[in-house]
C-alpha cells in the first residue's frame, strides 16, 4: 500500500465565514446585509428556509466551537470579519461590541494553538453599501478599502494571514448572471463591472496593508475550476480556453500577475462588454499582487461548443448542468445562457463518484486537483517563490451524509499525497482545509 507522509508543519484546518457561521445577524449593533434583505424578500430561496439569523451560532458559542477544532487537532481556522458588524454604516464609526467579539475570538484561537486566517469579504455586502450600488460603485470600493485598513489596524497584531476576498467570482455569477445570490440581476455588462471593481478593491486593500508595514501576509482565496475540453475539436478547445479565461484567469491573473490576460480583454472588447476603466487603474492592479494564494477546490468543468443551439431538450434532471452557454444578450434565467457560446457537461459516471446533495454534489476526481496545482506551477511559477504561500481547501456540500463529506475529503487528500510525493507542492506553504459550511446558502 502506498503511504503518503505529510510534513510535521503542514496546516490542517477548516474554513468558514462570518455570514455562514456567526448568526446574531442583527444583534449588538450589526446592520443588515444583502442576506438579511433577500431572506426577508424570498425565504423560499434558502435551503430549508434557514436564514442568516441563526446559522451555526458561532457568535454565541465560539469558545466551545474552537474547543472542538482543538479536539480535531486543527492548527488553523479560516473565517471572516463581517463588514456590517464592524462598521454598521459601511463607513465611519466602529462598533465596539464587534471589536470585542473579534478580539475574543482571535485570542481564543491563539490560546488553543490555532492560527487564524482572516478573510475580509465573504459575499456579505452591507445593505447600506448595496443601496449605493454594491461592487458596481467605486464609492463602495473606496469604503471597502477603509474597512480593510480598519481591520488591519485593529487586529493586525494577532492576525498574520489575511485574505481580501473569498471566491470573488461567486457574487459575480450568483448576483449578476445566474440568479442564485442577491441582487438577482441577469446582466453580463454589470457582472463584468462587478468583477473588475472587486479586483480594484482587492488591490486597494493590499496597498493599504503594505503601507502599514505589519508583520504578516495578504492574499486572496479563489475557487479555481479546471477546464477539460469535451473533445479535441477546435471549437471545443476554444470553449475550454474561454472557460479558463472567465472562471479562472479573470481573477487569478490580476491577483498573481497584477494584470488581466490580453485574451480576456480582447474577448470583452469584441463583444463590447469591457468595463469602464479609469486612469491609474492599471497601476493600482499592479500593486495588488498577492503574498499568499488560497485555492478552494470543488470540481471541474468540461466545456463543449454549443454554437448550433442543438441542446434545448437537455434538462438539469438528466444531470447535465447548462450553466454557461455564452450569449452576451442573455436576459432570461430560463435561457441558461450567458456569454461565449458553449455549455458545461458535468463529468460523471465510470470512475467518477458523486456525493449527492442539495447543490448537486462534488465528484471525487483527484487528477483535477493535480492539474490545478500543475497549472499554478507551470503557468504562474508557483510556488517557486518561497515567499508565496499557497493554500488549498477541499470542500463538500453534502448536508445529509457525514460519510459523503468525509469520503470526498479523504479521497481528495490522496491526490495531495501524490502531489507531495511527486514534489509538486511546497511542503511548508500549504493549508488544507475541509470547509465547515452552513445550509443557508
Amino acid at each position: 500500500m502506498m503511504k503518503y507522509q505529510f510534513p510535521e508543519n503542514f496546516w490542517w484546518g477548516s474554513a468558514s465565514s462570518g455570514p455562514q457561521s456567526e448568526g446574531a445577524t442583527l444583534r449588538d449593533g450589526k446592520s443588515p446585509t444583502i442576506w438579511d434583505q433577500w431572506f426577508d424578500e424570498s425565504p423560499n430561496r434558502f435551503f430549508n428556509q434557514v436564514g442568516p439569523q441563526e446559522t451555526s451560532t458561532f457568535y454565541d458559542n465560539f469558545r466551545s466551537d474552537i474547543q472542538l477544532m482543538k479536539q480535531l487537532n486543527h492548527n488553523t481556522f479560516r473565517t471572516s470579519i463581517a463588514w456590517a458588524r464592524l462598521i454598521p454604516n459601511g463607513t465611519g464609526d466602529v462598533n465596539p461590541l464587534a471589536v470585542k467579539f473579534y478580539n475574543d475570538m482571535l485570542d481564543e484561537l491563539l490560546a488553543n494553538g490555532i492560527e487564524p486566517f482572516i478573510n475580509l469579504f465573504h459575499f456579505d455586502m452591507p445593505m447600506c453599501m448595496q443601496e449605493k450600488g454594491g461592487w458596481e460603485s467605486r464609492e463602495v470600493v473606496d469604503a471597502y478599502a477603509d474597512f480593510a485598513e480598519t481591520c488591519f489596524r485593529l487586529f493586525g497584531g494577532k492576525v498574520k494571514f489575511w485574505f481580501t476576498f473569498n471566491e470573488p467570482i461567486v457574487p459575480v455569477e450568483g448576483g449578476y448572471l445566474y440568479d442564485f445570490h442577491y441582487p438577482n440581476v441577469v446582466d453580463f455588462r454589470r457582472a463584468a463591472t462587478v468583477a473588475y471593481h472587486t479586483m480594484l478593491a482587492h488591490a486597494k486593500a493590499v496597498q493599504r496593508y503594505r503601507a502599514l508595514q505589519l508583520e504578516g501576509q495578504i492574499g486572496i482565496v479563489l475557487n479555481l475550476t479546471p477546464s477539460y475540453p469535451r473533445s479535441q475539436h477546435p471549437a471545443d478547445l476554444q470553449a475550454s480556453k474561454i472557460a479558463d479565461l472567465f472562471f479562472n484567469r479573470s481573477f487569478l491573473d490580476p491577483a498573481v500577475k497584477g494584470e488581466y490576460p490580453a485574451d480576456l480583454v480582447e474577448l470583452l472588447k469584441q463583444y463590447d462588454q469591457l468595463p469602464h476603466c479609469e486612469a491609474g487603474d492599471a497601476e493600482l492592479l499592479a500593486q495588488g499582487k498577492v503574498d499568499l494564494l488560497g485555492v478552494n477546490y470543488y470540481n471541474y468543468n468540461q466545456p463543449i461548443d454549443n454554437n448550433n443551439d442543438n441542446f434545448t431538450d437537455v434538462t438539469l434532471q438528466e444531470r447535465i448542468s447548462i450553466f454557461n452557454k455564452w450569449d452576451f444578450k442573455r436576459k432570461s434565467q430560463k435561457e441558461f445562457s450567458l456569454a461565449g457560446r458553449f455549455f458545461y457537461e458535468d463529468r460523471w459516471g465510470g470512475e467518477m463518484q458523486w456525493n449527492k446533495s442539495f447543490r448537486g454534489g462534488n465528484e471525487v476526481y483527484g487528477e483535477s486537483i493535480y492539474t490545478t496545482r500543475f497549472e499554478l506551477i507551470s503557468k504562474y511559477q508557483l510556488p517557486v517563490k518561497e515567499d508565496l504561500f499557497v493554500s488549498f481547501s477541499l470542500t463538500s456540500h453534502d448536508q445529509n451524509s457525514v460519510y459523503g463529506a468525509t469520503s470526498y475529503i479523504a479521497l481528495q487528500k490522496i491526490a495531495f499525497g501524490q502531489l507531495i510525493c511527486d514534489k509538486k507542492l511546497n511542503h511548508h506553504n500549504l493549508l488544507l482545509g475541509s470547509a465547515v459550511r452552513n445550509q443557508f446558502y
